[in-house]
């Protein structure tokens, strides 16, 4: 399971969120491409970065634990 799924599981009910016994739960780097002018570029390398920090930040509330060991 990948990305938007390890988010999905993440807001179950506690106790009662299941995986596979050998799956694995992980969430991607963000990746993206960028052209155009200096200004545009430095945008357009922001976004996936806000964007993943945000999912991380509501991962964090929906299982209780700090970004620390959200990292590890």
């Amino acid at each position: 399971m990948s990305s938007m799924g390890a988010f999905l599981l993440s807001a179950g009910t506690k106790g009662k969120i299941y995986s596979l016994q050998n799956s694995r739960i992980m969430i991607h780097q963000p990746l993206s491409g960028a052209q155009g002018g200096q200004t545009d570029i430095g945008i357009q390398v922001q976004a996936p970065f806000s964007f993943f920090h945000l999912i991380f930040c509501i991962n964090i509330l929906f299982v209780s634990n700090s970004l620390y060991t959200m990292i590890i």
